[in-house]
């Protein structure tokens, strides 16, 4: 194999690793955020009975009644976990 075929062989090596590593990378980020959106969910759906149920609350100087302050509730309780699982992660 001549020197020159050879630098070109290992040019096209560099570039197809480098697009596997770049598609390695975004494929990471994928999974990454489908498993915090995962995450964000399942605690959103555990907590929205507890907040549903919840009486008497309030937020400063706003009672929670409705619906949406109770689902409101549940996201922010979801945020939480999920800023707080981002902060434990390996």
């Amino acid at each position: 194999m001549s020197a020159e075929a050879a630098e070109l062989r290992r040019a096209y090596q560099r570039g197809y690793n480098a697009g596997k590593r770049r598609l390695d990378k975004e494929m990471r980020a994928e999974r990454e955020q489908a498993q915090a959106r995962a995450l964000w969910d399942n605690a959103v759906l555990a907590s929205t009975p507890y907040f549903l149920a919840c009486q008497g609350w309030t937020i400063g100087e706003k009672r929670v009644s409705t619906t949406d302050d109770r689902a409101n509730l549940a996201c922010s309780y979801a945020n939480a976990v999920l800023k707080y699982a981002r902060r434990w992660a390996p």
